[in-house]
């Protein structure tokens, strides 16, 4: 996605010294922001109703937004699958030349 011109920031639930870890761990160049509290889960409509292992739970939903450089909301997904969806939201966002 940044090779597309996007800026990337994962947010997780996950203390700041945990994200770092993982950062490193899997040799990620973009910023991991921390939402404990899920208020940014929540003011994106990406924390509620979900499944995990077939039982209902609530908690953050993996969910992609993407934003125009002025700001305005792109594309919403919610309940993404990571192993497939970057390949989709760039066919669907990437510019074509």
């Amino acid at each position: 996605m940044q090779a597309a011109g996007y800026q990337l920031y994962g947010i997780s639930a996950d203390p700041p010294e945990r994200l770092r870890e993982f950062r490193e761990a899997h040799g990620l160049n973009h910023a991991l922001l921390s939402d404990p509290e899920f208020d940014a889960a929540r003011a994106w409509g990406a924390y509620g109703a979900k499944s995990i292992n077939g039982q209902p739970t609530s908690g953050p939903v993996r969910s992609t937004f993407v934003l125009a450089p002025d700001g305005v909301l792109v594309t919403a997904d919610y309940d993404v699958d990571p192993a497939a969806h970057v390949t989709a939201l760039l066919e669907r966002v990437a510019p074509t030349s």
